[in-house]
């Protein structure tokens, strides 16, 4: 009896455990309730909002947009903006859920992604390379992503050059051993920009 009971208990743990791994990699997505959670982020950008947002995000593979919910991707990054004081302040729950967004197979929304994170890297390069080692796989062109230049103004005539300048310096202050190899990615990238 008391064997029985541990075995139903084990099994219970890890059919559990095989539902909760099974939702990491699954490829649906409530838009319904991506819009009305994204409604709510809106009102009150927190921390608490933007984490039940990445919940909805797959993880692990990028997915088609329905035609039926480009409105709804193009509400998203009409209002990224909302995001960019936290995500550039390195609030790593804001961080997670910009690099997510990299689950959609959307021109737009990658590139709106690309300009977001861009700068990140001049701000925080180690939050920005620890996230970029969870989510390379995600991101459908680090080359388009290090390329994409956002703030400098282009009366300096040289813009482009100045934020990867920027970025270089960025990485040369990264020490952290377990970044080494996606640093030198990174750095040789830019350097042929």
């Amino acid at each position: 009896m008391k064997r029985t009971l541990i075995i139903l208990s084990v099994l219970v743990v890890v059919v559990v455990f095989f539902i909760k791994i099974s939702n990491l990699f699954s490829q649906d997505i409530d838009y319904q309730k991506l819009a009305q959670l994204w409604d709510v982020f809106l009102q009150d950008p927190s921390e608490t909002n933007i984490s039940s947002l990445y919940e909805l995000l797959p993880l692990k593979e990028r997915i088609d947009v329905p035609d039926n919910q480009k409105e709804l991707l193009e509400k998203i990054i009409g209002n990224l903006n909302v995001l960019e004081a936290s995500l550039y302040e390195g609030n790593e729950k804001f961080v997670k859920f910009i690099f997510g967004l990299y689950c959609f197979k959307d021109e737009k929304i990658v590139s709106s992604v690309n300009r977001l994170l861009c700068n990140l890297l001049a701000f925080k390069p180690e939050i920005f390379l620890k996230e970029l080692k969870n989510k390379r796989d995600m991101v459908p062109n680090l080359e388009a992503l290090l390329g994409a230049y956002k703030f400098i103004a282009a009366e300096t005539g040289n813009s482009e050059e100045v934020e990867k300048n920027l970025r270089l310096k960025a990485l040369e202050g990264i020490e952290d051993k377990d970044l080494k190899d996606l640093k030198k990615e990174c750095v040789k990238i830019l350097k042929k920009l």
